[in-house]
């Protein structure tokens, strides 16, 4: 009685394994069926003379972009890996560069008017962030829920975008400057089809 349990249990066993098998290299399968292609989009939003609160805009294409070209009709979808910033060029503030503090600093994602959606996407913000800091150099933003629906809508063929970044107003008093100028850097890994 023993042996048969005995074989009862390896046959179990092995079933349970060849399961796992089947079930690991289906996964492999498919993920070996798409590739990630990682694409980084660099914006500068910039302004003469800002007075803060501020709004800065920078557009951008993404059909200008050779290894979206490449890979366009086999995008299935996307994901926002990092969002980072920093203030490039400030000239002549009125304020004290080394204890401004913005309540907060936002960054918003409209469409193209060609793509008739009239939605502003929420990015990502920082709440009471130093200039000294946003300076000194790239600070990864923290990114809300709305960059999901973003990234897809981008991935399914919407290029062209705008990116507005948000400053202020200033935890204490107002200020300006002559020019204002900050760099956004995103990096989208899109999943596309493997040829």
């Amino acid at each position: 009685m023993s042996s048969w349990i005995r074989i009862g249990s390896i046959v179990t066993i092995a079933s349970v394994a060849i399961m796992g098998l089947v079930t690991t290299a289906c996964e492999e399968i498919s993920n070996a069926a798409t590739i990630k292609v990682p694409i980084t989009v660099t914006v500068h939003p910039e302004s003469i003379n800002p007075s803060i609160p501020q709004t800065d805009v920078d557009c951008y294409d993404l059909s200008t972009n050779k290894d979206y070209n490449d890979n366009k009709d086999q995008i299935e979808g996307g994901e926002l890996k990092s969002a980072a910033f920093q203030i490039i060029q400030l000239d002549n503030p009125t304020f004290d560069v080394n204890t401004a503090v913005f309540s907060s600093v936002s960054f918003t994602l409209m469409f193209d008017p060609a793509y008739e959606d009239p939605k502003v996407y929420q990015l990502g913000n920082f709440t009471n962030i130093s200039l000294a800091s946003l300076l000194a150099g790239k600070v990864n933003v923290p990114l809300n829920d709305d960059v999901k629906e973003a990234i897809n809508l981008i991935a399914k063929g919407r290029a062209k975008w705008c990116i507005n970044a948000v400053y202020g107003p200033f935890v204490h008093g107002p200020g300006s400057a002559d020019y204002l100028k900050g760099e956004l850097d995103m990096t989208i890994d899109f999943t596309a089809k493997a040829l």
